[in-house]
């Protein structure tokens, strides 16, 4: 997809486009001045994160309350090595300080921090070689997702089923579970699942 994905912790975010490739090298975008409280977090999560991620550089975008940080991120190359430490002001206070800024807050990104906060926990409190899951612990079938996309559509559609291409699934239950992380760090996700549909018929409205 190319909107791009969006970490938002209490004051601040960790932004980047959707998709992922393989060059080694990611841009951690901040978009204020060295030595400031984003800038302070963004260094010491690209230290804790090299191991994972390779080469991870910090890189000072100030200017404009933030807004030039977050379009160069906004209008980066949806390869997942660019990502940005925003804030507050660059996804809630400038779309409305300014008349007009360069990126659409809503738009252009979409909040992943559920998983992110996963990891970062697990950085800082799990134990080496054991093996956790970050998920919503709930199973969704097919149809429970149709009906969501049906709902949200601006159209009429029918879907009919065909029943002589219906054959048994062959998992019957596919479902994470997460409780090995819940018990050893409090985690649990915030993200609904209607926000996740929402957010994908945003991008391909766009797309077509």
């Amino acid at each position: 997809m190319h909107r791009r994905a969006a970490l938002l912790a209490t004051t601040s975010a960790l932004l980047a486009p959707r998709a992922w490739s393989q060059t080694p090298t990611t841009r951690l975008v901040v978009p204020y001045p060295p030595g400031g409280p984003l800038d302070i977090v963004a260094r010491l999560l690209a230290e804790r994160t090299k191991d994972s991620l390779g080469s991870v550089v910090v890189e000072n975008r100030p200017g404009a309350g933030g807004n030039l940080g977050a379009n160069a991120v906004a209008k980066a190359a949806p390869d997942g090595q660019t990502l940005v430490m925003g804030a507050v002001a660059t996804h809630a206070i400038n779309p409305w300080l300014y008349a007009k800024i360069p990126y659409d807050a809503v738009r252009d990104f979409t909040d992943v921090r559920d998983m992110v906060r996963a990891y970062w926990l697990l950085l800082a409190r799990g134990d080496p070689g054991r093996t956790y899951n970050a998920a919503s612990g709930k199973a969704v079938s097919i149809r429970e997702v149709i009906e969501g996309f049906l709902v949200r559509a601006t159209r009429p559609i029918e879907v009919r089923q065909v029943a002589e291409r219906v054959r048994p699934i062959d998992l019957p239950l596919l479902m994470g579970d997460a409780s090995r992380l819940r018990a050893l760090t409090g985690w649990a996700p915030t993200i609904s699942f209607r926000q996740s549909l929402e957010d994908v018929l945003d991008d391909w409205r766009r797309r077509v």
